[in-house]
């Protein structure tokens, strides 16, 4: 009996080791650094498909996507929220983010449905929640919570909540979105896989970080192909080094020339304009029902390449774009979604 509680407090005291040693590593303060946190973890296994376990795949797949940033960026520190199979709480990794000053989280998951033919990658940004199946995301992601001890009150903020929060948080959800697009943009051309495109949740993991931060769900595990790829060293391969090219574009377009304006002397605006991204399709003709919306707002269709882009422009506060972003989802444009007007502009090389 000695020898069993000496070996259980000599394993917990590893485990407590692995966790620590995360928060002792150094990284050159003047670094571009990335936190890649595998999702899930030890006792919390995520969702499950065919016997596999989503920790396991995120795991699998996180140390790929490191080391494929790494080839294309050398220059770019990586950190990883967890180095095993242990698990860790969201707010402590939240706190590794902040502790290090990331520049950019991504959260790294699999998803899973009841439904077989639902296949594709999703790249989620904080935001709330859309519909059905957003929701039961949200509760499968957020599930963590309940094996923590701080369990907080609710993990569904306001539309007020994000008002509140706009000062510090909407230029970092922008920026979240122009990643996210940046990403799935490379995984759709990886042959025979789906990009389900940009979407927005109310992601614990997401609400505690004020720097560009996604959440990737990979692929479902309910789906006989996606799990194919996603359980194999080559599937695996595959979706790194796009994901990876999605953040090399990224960062070069957007970090290394914001690092380079700040050191010119520029300043940010805070006159920042709002637009609201309602739909993307190849069809001109798609009548949008704007009736419970700002009647300032106009309703633009602006081709791009083959597609066509229908966007409400422009509002001078965030306040005003949630207002109307919340009234275009309950009219049933669920994938509606919030940017700067200059951003969004100058991601297509337009004014």
């Amino acid at each position: 009996m000695e020898k069993f509680f000496l070996w259980l407090a000599l394993s917990l005291y590893i485990t407590n080791i692995q966790a620590q040693s995360l928060y002792t590593q150094v990284y050159p303060q003047n670094k571009i650094k990335v936190v890649i946190d595998p999702g899930h973890g030890g006792k919390d296994l995520g969702c499950h498909g065919h016997n596999y376990a989503e920790k396991d795949i995120a795991f699998q797949l996180s140390r790929k996507i490191g080391a494929e940033i790494k080839a294309l960026l050398p220059s770019v520190s990586i950190i990883y929220t967890r180095t095993s199979d242990i698990f860790m709480p969201l707010s402590k990794r939240i706190d590794l983010a902040q502790q290090y000053e990331a520049d950019l989280f991504i959260s790294v998951h699999a998803n899973a449905i009841d439904i077989p033919g639902i296949s594709g990658s999703e790249t989620y940004v904080f935001g709330p929640h859309l519909n059905h199946n957003a929701k039961m995301l949200e509760k499968r992601e957020n599930a963590a919570l309940i094996l923590e001890h701080d369990l907080p009150q609710s993990t569904t903020p306001t539309i007020s909540d994000l008002i509140l929060n706009a000062s510090t948080k909407n230029n970092s959800t922008n920026e979240s979105i122009l990643l996210a697009e940046s990403i799935e943009k490379k995984l759709s051309l990886i042959p025979t896989h789906k990009s389900r495109g940009v979407k927005q949740a109310n992601f614990a993991i997401l609400n505690g970080i004020t720097i560009p931060c996604i959440l990737f769900e990979a692929g479902y595990l309910t789906n006989e192909s996606d799990l194919k790829k996603l359980s194999s060293p080559k599937g695996q391969n595959q979706i790194a080094k796009h994901l990876a090219l999605g953040v090399q574009d990224y960062i070069r377009n957007s970090i290394l020339k914001s690092k380079q304006m700040t050191r010119a002397g520029y300043k940010d605006h805070t006159d920042e304009k709002y637009i609201l991204v309602v739909a993307k399709s190849n069809s001109p003709n798609i009548n949008i029902n704007t009736s419970n919306t700002n009647p300032d707002a106009r309703m633009l269709k602006i081709k791009d390449g083959r597609d066509y882009h229908y966007i409400l422009e422009e509002y001078q506060n965030i306040g005003d774009a949630l207002a109307d972003r919340k009234a275009m989802i309950d009219a049933g444009y669920a994938g509606t979604y919030l940017m700067t007007k200059e951003g969004w502009y100058s991601e297509r090389g337009t004014k």
